[in-house]
C-alpha cells in the first residue's frame, strides 16, 4: 500500500523538529522573543550533549506578561517528541490552574499551528495525546495530591512545574525524587512570588544544580511600556510589586509595608475641616471585633477626612452598630453609607442596621476585587487608600495606634501573582501586645480604609 501524502510529509518533517527546537518553533509558527529564544538555545545546548553531561534541570522565573507560559509548551511539546510513547506531567498548584492557564495555552499554540502538527498532537480536557498513542501522554497532576507523584517512574520523563512559586517544598521535595529516572528533565517556571520556596531554592543555595533565566518585562516586546509605567507610578521602582510583575525578581528579604510612616504622619497634621470639603462621600467604616480582646472600631468619613474615630472594647457588635447609627443620627446624615466587615460575626448582626432602613454596603475582606491586580477586597482597600496617603490628600486621627497599624501592615503575592496582604491573624502575631487598650489586631487600620473603599461609592448599597 502506497503511503499517503500526510504520511510522507510527517516522516520528512519529525526527524527535523525532534532535533531542533527552533524548527519545531517554525512549523508552531512562532517566532520566540529575544528572551525565549535565550531560554530555547539552553535547552537546546544541554540536550546536544552527552547523557551524563547533561543538567536537565531548568528554571525561570519571569515577569508579568512576557509570554512563559507559551514558552514552557513548546520546551514541553518537543521534549515529548524526543522519545516515543514518553511520558510528560505538568503540575501547578490547583488542577483548575493548570487547566485554564497551562493547557489553555497549550491547546490554542496546537489550534493555530502546521496541520501536521495539529494532526500528530490532540489536546483533551486533562492531558495530551501525541500520534494517537495513549501511552504517549502529557498529563496534568495537582498539587493537592502530593501522594500522585509517589507513582512516575517511567524512563525519558519530564516534569514542569507551573506556577513553582506556589507550590509545596514536601511537593517539589517528591517529584525530586523521582531523579533515578533514566532521562529525567526537570523544569520550573512561573512569577517569583516568594522566597520560601523550592522554586527560590533553585536560585540561590541550589544555583549550581539548575540552569536558572529570568525574563524581565522590561526586555519583552509583548509588555506595553504603558502597564510598566503604570506599575512604576503606581507602587515604585523599589517596590516589591515592581521586582516581582516587571524585573521578574523575588520580593524582598524582609516584608513589605504598604504605606510609609512619614505619609501617614503628614497625613495626620492636615486639616480635617478643609479636606472634608473635598468631596461630597458621607459614610461609617465599621471593623468589628472578632475575639474578646480586639476592638471595634467606628470611622465617621467626609469628602477626604476622617472626622471621628471611636474604639469600642468588649461590646457585642450588635451595640456598636447601634451606636453608629446614633453617631449617623446626631448629625443629621441621613444619606450616610455603612460600610461593615460583615464576615463572622458581623454577618449576624447586619440585621440592625437594615430594620433602620440605612444604607448598607457589607464588606467581605476575602471577597473579589474590582481589578484583577489585587487577591481580595481587603488588599484593594488597603491599595486604594495607600495611594490617597501617598499623595498626602486625606486627613486622618494624629492615633499612633492606627498610624502603626497603616504603616506596619504587609503584603505578598498569591498562587496568581495577585497581590495580598496579609491576614489579620498573620499581622497580630508579629505585633501582638499585652493590654486592653491595643490588641495588636489591626482594626482600626480596617476600618479606616473601609470607610473610603472607592467601591461602596459606585456600587448598589442596600436597604431592606
Amino acid at each position: 500500500m502506497r503511503k499517503t501524502e500526510t504520511i510522507r510529509l510527517w516522516e520528512k518533517v519529525y526527524p527535523e523538529i525532534r532535533e531542533e527546537i527552533f524548527r519545531l518553533c517554525d512549523y508552531l509558527y512562532i517566532e520566540p522573543t529575544k528572551q525565549q529564544a535565550d531560554l530555547l538555545w539552553k535547552v537546546q545546548k544541554d540536550r546536544d550533549k552527552p547523557l551524563h553531561k547533561q543538567t536537565q534541570r531548568f528554571a525561570t522565573k519571569s515577569g508579568q506578561g512576557v509570554g512563559k507560559t507559551r514558552i514552557s509548551c513548546v520546551i514541553m511539546l518537543w521534549r515529548m517528541l524526543q522519545f516515543e510513547d514518553s511520558m510528560g506531567v505538568v503540575t501547578a498548584p490547583t488542577m483548575r490552574q493548570l487547566k485554564t492557564v497551562w493547557l489553555a495555552e497549550f491547546r490554542r499554540m496546537i489550534n493555530k499551528a502546521h496541520p501536521l502538527i495539529r494532526k500528530f498532537v490532540k489536546v483533551y480536557k486533562t492531558c495530551v495525546i501525541l500520534g494517537k498513542r495513549e501511552n504517549w501522554v502529557i498529563n496534568l497532576l495537582s498539587a493537592s495530591k502530593p501522594e500522585a507523584a509517589q507513582g512516575l517512574h517511567e524512563d525519558h520523563l519530564t516534569i514542569m512545574i507551573d506556577e513553582a512559586s506556589g507550590m509545596d517544598r514536601e511537593f517539589i521535595e517528591q517529584l525530586q525524587g523521582t531523579s533515578t529516572n533514566k532521562d529525567l528533565m526537570f523544569f520550573q517556571i512561573g512569577n517569583p512570588n516568594k522566597r520560601d520556596s523550592a522554586f527560590f531554592d533553585a536560585f540561590t543555595k541550589f544555583r549550581d544544580d539548575w540552569i536558572c533565566t529570568t525574563f524581565s518585562a522590561l526586555d519583552s516586546p509583548l509588555v506595553t511600556k504603558k502597564n510598566i509605567e503604570r506599575l512604576k507610578r503606581e507602587f515604585g521602582e523599589n517596590s516589591d510589586v515592581y521586582k516581582v510583575r516587571v524585573l521578574g525578581e523575588f520580593p524582598s528579604e524582609d516584608p513589605q509595608a504598604i504605606m510609609s510612616v512619614d505619609d501617614l504622619e503628614a497625613c495626620a497634621k492636615l486639616d480635617p475641616i478643609e479636606f472634608s470639603k473635598k468631596g461630597k462621600e458621607r459614610g461609617f467604616g465599621i471593623d468589628l471585633a472578632r475575639f474578646g480582646s480586639n476592638e471595634s472600631v467606628i470611622v465617621q468619613r467626609i469628602g477626604q477626612a476622617v472626622m471621628k474615630m471611636i474604639p469600642i472594647v468588649k461590646q457585642e457588635p450588635s451595640q456598636v452598630l447601634r451606636r453608629a447609627i446614633y453617631l449617623q443620627e446626631s448629625c443629621g446624615w441621613g444619606d450616610a453609607v455603612f460600610i461593615v466587615d460583615a464576615g463572622g460575626m458581623g454577618q449576624g448582626c447586619m440585621s440592625v442596621l437594615y430594620e433602620s432602613n440605612k444604607r448598607v454596603v457589607e464588606f467581605h475582606s476575602e471577597g473579589k476585587a474590582k481589578k484583577r491586580d489585587y487577591g481580595n477586597k481587603i488588599t484593594e482597600a488597603y491599595f486604594e487608600f495607600a495611594k490617597m496617603v501617598k499623595r498626602r490628600e486625606v486627613a486622618i486621627p494624629n492615633d499612633p495606634h492606627l498610624i502603626k497599624q497603616l504603616s506596619t501592615r504587609c503584603y505578598g503575592f498569591n498562587n496568581k501573582n495577585q497581590i495580598i496582604i496579609e491576614s489579620k491573624d498573620d499581622y497580630s502575631k508579629r505585633f501582638e501586645q499585652d493590654g486592653v487598650q491595643y490588641s495588636g489586631s489591626p482594626d482600626r487600620a480596617d476600618a479606616i480604609v473601609m470607610a473610603f473603599y472607592s467601591a461602596y461609592v459606585t456600587s448598589k448599597v442596600a436597604t431592606r
